[in-house]
């Protein structure tokens, strides 16, 4: 992505630069407060769109801190299309499948369609997908992503308590987060809600807690982590990128994938 220069409409990081200083705030109180890191936030106030990763991040990161500084959001997410993102390559942009991919659609005087075409492109689908696939495991060596980091119970609050906790299944619970050493960190509710975006968590600083079922904790930068899983205490470490899958049940390790880009997957 590139800077919106002096395209018409409202200028975004003029907007957002305003707003902020008539609330007399900074960019580390509001990478506090949003959870967004201040490189990101300067990046959003400059319009130095290439800082940052994708076009769905800017746009995400720039909803979230337009909310927080009492400005309409959305509007200056409309905006953000408007100026930067409609004049993106096609390569950059991501369409669902539709009109672009479905190219065998009928037209006037072409005749009745053909049944068998949905089959055909899903076929087509699937041969790329391994091709990708092959070709990643290629350039990869040949190597696969397998986990990393040790997670190690070190205490429980519950005593007894623990042992009639379920295992057959996950459910809802509290996790908190406790940085044994400055940490860069993402981690995503579920299978999409970020909690927290790329942000570096100092030592000694708790986060938390949140509640829900399941929850995937990327340490983007290595490192140590004290971990409150629903009453038990729990470490995870390791000296590099680590992914872990966090639930009732405690913290497990998974794959951190090879080609991990800056913000939450």
């Amino acid at each position: 992505m590139s800077r919106a220069g002096n395209l018409p409409g409202l200028a975004i990081g003029a907007e957002l630069t305003r707003a902020r200083e008539e609330l007399g705030l900074d960019i580390r109180a509001l990478e506090e407060r949003t959870k967004i890191r201040s490189r990101y936030l300067r990046a959003l106030e400059e319009e130095a769109w290439d800082l940052i990763p994708s076009p769905a991040y800017a746009k995400g990161f720039l909803r979230t801190y337009a909310a927080e500084l009492g400005l309409d959001a959305e509007e200056l997410v409309d905006e953000f299309r408007r100026q930067v993102e409609s004049r993106l390559p096609d390569s950059e942009r991501a369409y669902p499948i539709g009109d672009r991919v479905l190219e065998a659609q009928r037209r006037p005087g072409s005749g009745p369609p053909n049944r068998f075409a949905p089959l055909a492109i899903v076929a087509v689908i699937a041969l790329v997908s391994v091709a990708g696939i092959l070709f990643r495991d290629l350039i990869a060596g040949g190597e696969e992503e397998k986990p990393s980091g040790s997670v190690e119970v070190v205490g429980s609050g519950g005593g007894s308590e623990k042992k009639r906790k379920p295992r057959g299944g996950t459910r809802r619970f509290e996790l908190a987060l406790e940085a044994r050493e400055d940490v860069e960190l993402c981690l995503v509710k579920g299978q999409k809600q970020a909690l927290i975006v790329a942000q570096t968590v100092r030592s000694g600083s708790r986060e938390g807690p949140f509640t829900g079922k399941e929850f995937r904790l990327d340490v983007m930068s290595g490192g140590t982590l004290l971990l409150q899983v629903d009453g038990e205490r729990v470490k995870v470490a390791s000296r590099e990128p680590a992914r872990y899958i966090v639930t009732s049940r405690g913290a497990r390790p998974a794959a951190y994938p090879s080609r991990q880009r800056a913000g939450c997957p």
